[in-house]
């Protein structure tokens, strides 16, 4: 594999600040593997906002080239999958302003690997006629028996922007086979105003569809969604129906061959995953559930996604194998790898004997490897970050804290490297969602402010996910006091423990972690000496405004709540409380929280004589994906911290 040094190098670690160097991208951002297993095709960043598909080809007399760029500023690609030895497919998603809106749309494209040239696959339908389809569509089968060159792709044929909103008309979630040569578009599936998605099975064959009701004012309605099956060799949907009560049901595979279902489901608080008979009966056998946590996912492998474990993340994130070869596989190679790193399978070739292997751990953002089960040969592909070589990273510790009522709080603590973690600066780092959670591992932002000198201690106050329905409680906004409490308590458990000074405390989060990090400001005024939001949201009733344009208004409104919240648990509302100096970072092509937000948070903080720093971006995304923002970005917070905390350094 030496010959992947002809690859473009990053810029030398002795020129690179360590804004630079960790606000970098990584080297590999999406890797696949192509059915022979004899190709790799790998997404990696090129120029400013820019992405390259690089392919190696393993074959005697293969070369490695980049077979295509995306340069679009308002956008990037996804991830790559195999259609076959000729053809890629990949997933582009882009951000497009729209009136006063930035409405966020899917391309799937089409990308020969012998690098001669790049297709839009469309839904088939008169853009003129109907407006710019807003979902490109998604891939239900990479195989369809008999037919080299063809795929199944699930597109959404309602959702297209329009007049002065996204709306949908003739709506539904259809299925279309499509011709990679010529890109002709079959119908298999045809659209229903009530139909969600749909999922194929081992043979590609379409199985399950998931359904949810809109009102008559064309808003979804906020349910649980349902699910019907096809019987094998029928054309009738029937209703699949568990015999258990389980919560927020959510079928994610299909193996035919056992004529089962698997779903995740909530059964006494917490998800786990079960199967459910495609016969009609309903039976349905728990599978895996794990004590004080919530199964989240299915592990798959190969082209049609064959379900062989689940995985759930406690302090760490563990891998649960029902088939036993791959459980030893996964135990062997933790085992034989240095520092004994969390391994995953990522890829593999049809035959399921060629794997890509991706080994991580805190001190490691990963290594790929590719695995020949033949010869039990493993060669070493690429790091993920090659910025980072031969830059010593901090371990990452699970720790548990009391909160003011007494419950034991999880998180991870990061000291800066060799550091003794006792009267230090630090930061607490509530992370986004709120509907998500930490996990042990590389984070960069995490890494990058202990090589600034700080102790960084990330919560998972009440309001994530992963410990079961009463530990999420209503969410991490409706109940956003004790959330609070969770994350403030986080910061006075360091102080209390000599970890942290008391008087060089900050909160720094992204998204839901920017509101807290505000919010904090205005219920904690004492407690932190400076605040960093990075694309906060400052104001619950203008995001509930934002959402009202979209079918899912419903079900974001009851998300966020209203009455007297909406006020108390706005920061832009009370602003005038905050007395910590503030760095606002967003980026102004964002979609999940608008750019306003900042806007107004600034304009609040200004009127109330407070001190605010604006450091904004245009067109970018709610990600900032961009390696030289995401450095400039590092540069600016390290820089204030600094300042304000009289600590640190920017590196």
């Amino acid at each position: 594999m030496a010959a992947l040094a002809a690859l473009p190098a990053p810029v030398a670690a002795q020129e690179a600040s360590l804004a630079e160097r960790f606000g970098s991208r990584g080297t590999i951002l999406d890797i696949s593997l192509s059915p022979s297993g004899q190709q790799i095709a790998f997404i990696m960043p090129g120029g400013p906002l820019e992405e390259m598909v690089y392919l190696i080809d393993l074959r005697p007399g293969g070369v490695q080239r980049p077979i295509a760029v995306d340069s679009n500023p308002n956008g990037f690609l996804t991830n790559c999958d195999w259609a076959n030895e000729q053809y890629l497919l990949c997933n582009f998603r882009g951000t497009s302003k729209f009136g006063d809106m930035f409405i966020g749309y899917s391309r799937l494209l089409v990308v020969s690997a012998d690098g001669s040239g790049v297709r839009e696959m469309g839904d088939g339908r008169d853009s003129r006629t109907y407006g710019p389809a807003q979902y490109g569509g998604g891939i239900l089968s990479l195989d369809i028996e008999g037919k080299d060159n063809a795929i199944l792709v699930q597109q959404v044929t309602g959702t297209r922007w329009g007049g002065t909103r996204v709306y949908s008309g003739d709506s539904g979630a259809t299925v279309n086979e499509i011709d990679l040569e010529t890109l002709r578009s079959t119908q298999v599936m045809r659209p229903r105003e009530v139909s969600a998605g749909y999922l194929t099975d081992e043979n590609g064959d379409i199985r399950v569809m998931a359904t949810r009701a809109r009102r008559a004012d064309g808003y979804m309605r906020d349910d649980d969604l349902e699910f019907s099956y096809m019987p094998v060799g029928s054309s009738n949907w029937r209703t699949l129906a568990p015999q258990r009560d389980l919560n927020e049901l959510d079928i994610i595979g299909v193996d035919t061959g056992r004529e089962i279902a698997y779903a995740l489901g909530e059964e006494d608080g917490y998800r786990a995953l079960y199967s459910i008979r495609l016969d009609g009966s309903g039976q349905t056998t728990r599978l895996l559930a794990q004590e004080g946590y919530d199964i989240d996912n299915v592990v798959t492998i190969g082209r049609q996604r064959r379900v062989v474990g689940a995985t759930f993340a406690t302090d760490r994130r563990q891998f649960e194998y029902f088939d036993e070869d791959l459980r030893q596989l996964s135990q062997d190679l933790t085992q034989a790898l240095p520092g004994s790193p969390l391994v995953e399978i990522i890829d593999a070739s049809e035959d399921e004997r060629r794997l890509l292997v991706l080994a991580h751990s805190d001190v490691d953002p990963g290594v790929i490897y590719l695995l020949d089960r033949n010869t039990n040969q493993m060669d070493e592909i690429l790091p993920l970050r090659r910025e980072l070589e031969g830059l010593p990273l901090s371990s990452v510790r699970s720790v548990r804290f009391a909160a003011r009522d007494g419950v034991e709080i999880p998180g991870y603590l990061t000291l800066p490297p060799g550091s003794d973690g006792k009267g230090l600066p630090a930061i607490v780092m509530p992370h986004g969602g709120p509907s998500s959670r930490d996990v042990w591992g590389f984070d960069w932002l995490a890494q990058y402010f202990a090589q600034q000198g700080y102790a960084v201690l990330q919560p998972n106050y009440r309001g994530s996910t992963g410990y079961g329905s009463a530990w999420e409680m209503e969410n991490g906004f409706q109940s956003w006091r004790t959330a609070m409490g969770d994350v403030a308590d986080a910061a006075r458990w360091m102080v209390s423990e000599g970890i942290a000074n008391s008087d060089q405390l900050a909160v720094v989060g992204w998204s839901y972690g920017g509101y807290a990090a505000l919010q904090l400001g205005t219920t904690e005024p004492d407690l932190f000496a400076a605040i960093v939001a990075i694309a906060p949201v400052t104001d619950l009733g203008v995001l509930r405004d934002d959402a009202r344009d979209f079918v899912n208004y419903p079900a974001v409104s009851d998300f966020l709540g209203g009455g007297s919240l909406i006020q108390e648990a706005s920061p832009a509302r009370n602003a005038d409380r905050i007395q910590a100096p503030v760095l606002l970072v967003h980026a102004e092509y964002d979609e999940n929280v608008p750019y306003r937000h900042s806007e107004i948070m600034q304009d609040a903080l200004e009127d109330a004589g407070k001190s605010v720093t604006f450091v904004s971006f245009p067109d970018l995304d709610h990600s900032i994906r961009d390696s030289g923002a995401r450095a400039r970005m590092l540069a600016a917070a390290g820089s204030f911290l600094e300042e304000n905390l009289g600590a640190g350094g920017t590196r």
